[in-house]
């Protein structure tokens, strides 16, 4: 039993079964009765890149530093409309991001976790034996 799953079932009954795909990647789909939902395995990768993160790598934080607007769901419009060659500014004035702070989490993400996730600490490891 994993720590997590432990700590959950001592603080709530009302927990689903935990689902999962394969012994290589054992993680909770879907706990609910604390509204916490894990990332599902994606397709077609290896277990270790599974095991660690989701489909999707946007860790951008979900609300702005300064005045708490949640500025985590427009990184993907964000993207999409700067792949349309719109300008930053048009396209943060489309997400309705006004407020300077909010557009500087948005201008400022570097979302270096695509860069991070080709490395493999445990491969270097293996080498070393």
């Amino acid at each position: 039993m994993h720590i997590i799953e432990f700590a959950l079932r001592a603080r709530t009954e009302d927990v689903m079964s935990t689902v999962y795909q394969s012994r290589a990647q054992q993680i909770p789909v879907a706990i609910r009765g604390l509204g916490i939902f894990a990332p599902a395995p994606c397709p077609g990768l290896s277990s270790t890149f599974n095991y660690y993160s989701s489909c999707t790598s946007m860790i951008i934080p979900v609300r702005c530093f300064s005045c708490g607007k949640v500025v985590g769901d427009k990184w993907n419009a964000y993207l999409d409309l700067l792949g349309k060659d719109v300008s930053e500014g048009d396209a943060l004035d489309e997400l309705q991001l006004k407020r300077y702070c909010c557009r500087r989490m948005v201008l400022t993400h570097v979302d270096l976790i695509e860069k991070l996730l080709h490395y493999n600490p445990m491969e270097r490891s293996k080498e070393k034996v």
